[in-house]
């Protein structure tokens, strides 16, 4: 560890309360390519350095939001060490932010069901949602899509366990949360790395899940820095398992999947209330 022992590097930061992660699942559900599209609006857009904002509203509006997508953008960046890959997201590289201008023009346009503020579309790189969607949308669903769709292009395309690719996405979601108490009940790693709730109908269950995943990255990004979780993913991308990627990436203090899971413990008991 570094330091001689555990603890949030910077401060480090604390999950939101378990609804939240139930939220990332449904949305994250979402995540994929509409069956149909409809006539889509006549856009005013606005463009920055990695995202093109397009809706129809108010401008403020749309520079709010881009405002908002560039910041997630930068602190994802450094938390996953993209931050010196500044070639991607560029020019016609940049993601997409589609503003409808009502609910049923978001619903209709991107076959959502009625509850979703958002949907991302991996394939097009696109992130929709409609005027008056809350705070709910940038303080949560923005982040947790965003860094989908950093995570997926920092890998090439390449799969990834489930635990880390949704980890990632909650804990990035979790910035601005409200601290959470100590997970009262962690499962195994071999439960959590085996789990794959897409297919699970318990929802303390996902909720269990979510926590969990969200707080292993965490503590690796917080206690370890997004260096070398950058590399560890980098390694992934490369081909090699988990097992051998985590023992390069984390060399000489965390040798194992089950160092991982014992270090991690500890955090997780010494760092929540």
């Amino acid at each position: 560890m570094k330091g001689g022992r555990l603890g949030r590097a910077g401060g480090g930061r604390r999950l939101g309360r378990l609804s939240l992660f139930v939220c990332g699942l449904l949305l994250t559900a979402c995540g994929l390519p509409s069956s149909g599209r409809a006539v889509e609006p006549e856009w005013k857009i606005v463009k920055g350095k990695h995202f093109v904002v397009r809706h129809t509203g108010p401008e403020s509006a749309a520079e709010t939001m881009l405002a908002e997508a560039e910041r997630c953008y930068r602190d994802i960046a450094s938390d996953l060490g993209y931050t010196r890959f500044e070639g991607y997201w560029l020019w016609d590289k940049r993601v997409a932010i589609l503003i409808y201008s009502n609910a049923p023009a978001f619903a209709e346009a991107c076959d959502a069901p009625a509850w979703a503020v958002g949907r991302a579309n991996y394939e097009r790189r696109e992130i929709a949602t409609f005027a008056g969607s809350g705070a709910s949308f940038s303080t949560h669903v923005l982040p947790h899509e965003i860094a989908h769709l950093i995570l997926s292009d920092f890998v090439g395309g390449r799969r990834l366990p489930l635990w880390l690719q949704e980890g990632v996405a909650q804990w990035e979601q979790g910035r601005k949360a409200v601290p959470a108490k100590r997970l009262p009940d962690p499962m195994p790693w071999a439960e959590l790395a085996a789990a794959d709730v897409r297919r699970a109908s318990d929802p303390r269950f996902v909720a269990r899940f979510y926590s969990q995943a969200a707080s292993v990255v965490g503590f690796l990004v917080s206690v370890y820095g997004g260096e070398r979780f950058g590399n560890f993913c980098r390694l992934l991308r490369d081909g090699k398992t988990v097992e051998a990627a985590f023992a390069e990436a984390y060399n000489g203090e965390l040798k194992t999947l089950g160092d991982l899971e014992r270090a991690w413990i500890q955090w997780e008991g010494a760092s929540k209330p």
